[in-house]
C-alpha cells in the first residue's frame, strides 16, 4: 500500500511587496519572471512615471526612483559647479569664464598638463580673482577670439599684468631662462 501524498496549498516564490514603500517608488503589482528567473515588479514613482525594476534591486535598495532623483541631482550639481556666476549665454560659458577656469587650474592644479609651466614655476593670480565676478570687473568680457596674456610672462596674473590678446599675435613668449 502506498503512502497518501499530501499536497501542501502552493505558496507564491516571491515576497508580496504590493503597496510597499521604496524611496519614492511604491509597488503596484507583480509583472512576472525573464531571464534569470527573477521577480520583476512594475512600480509607480512620485514624479508620476511607472518603472519595472527586478525585485533583487528594489530590496538591496539600489533602485529608489524611475530616475528623476538623479536627473535633479545632476541639474543641481549643474547650476552649482558651472553657472553660478551668472555669466552664460544659451547654454554656453562665456570665454572670460572660460579663460578664468583654465587660468587658475594651470596655476593650482598640480595634475594639470601645464601646471610644471605656471604654478609648479611659482606663477600665481590675484587673491581677489578667487571670486569670478571680480576678475570679469577687473578684465572685462573676453573679446572674440582673444586669450588671457600676461605682459610679463615671469609675472603673475594680476590686473596690472594682464590683458586679453588676439590669438594670432599670441607668439608665446619665450620666458627668460637665466644662465647661471
Amino acid at each position: 500500500m502506498s503512502t497518501p501524498r499530501i499536497t501542501r496549498p502552493r505558496l507564491p516564490r516571491y515576497i508580496d511587496i504590493t503597496g510597499q514603500r521604496f524611496g519614492r517608488l511604491i509597488a503596484v503589482k507583480p509583472i512576472g519572471r525573464r531571464g534569470s528567473s527573477q521577480m520583476w515588479w512594475l512600480l509607480h514613482c512620485d514624479c508620476g512615471h511607472t518603472v519595472e525594476v527586478v525585485s533583487q534591486a528594489i530590496r538591496a535598495g539600489t533602485t529608489r526612483s524611475c530616475g528623476c532623483y538623479n536627473r535633479e541631482q545632476s541639474s543641481e550639481r549643474y547650476k552649482k559647479l558651472r553657472l553660478t556666476h551668472g555669466d552664460a549665454r544659451h547654454g554656453q560659458l562665456a570665454g572670460a569664464y572660460v579663460s578664468w577656469v583654465a587660468m587658475k587650474n594651470r596655476c593650482t592644479n598640480p595634475k594639470n598638463p601645464r601646471w610644471k609651466s605656471y604654478g609648479g614655476r611659482g606663477i600665481t593670480f590675484d587673491s581677489r580673482w578667487i571670486d569670478y565676478q571680480k576678475f570679469l570687473a577687473d578684465m572685462g568680457p573676453r573679446p572674440l577670439g582673444h586669450t588671457i596674456e600676461r605682459v610679463d610672462v615671469d609675472g603673475n596674473y594680476e590686473p596690472a599684468n594682464c590683458v586679453w590678446l588676439p590669438r594670432e599675435k599670441n607668439t608665446r613668449k619665450e620666458r627668460r631662462i637665466s644662465c647661471q
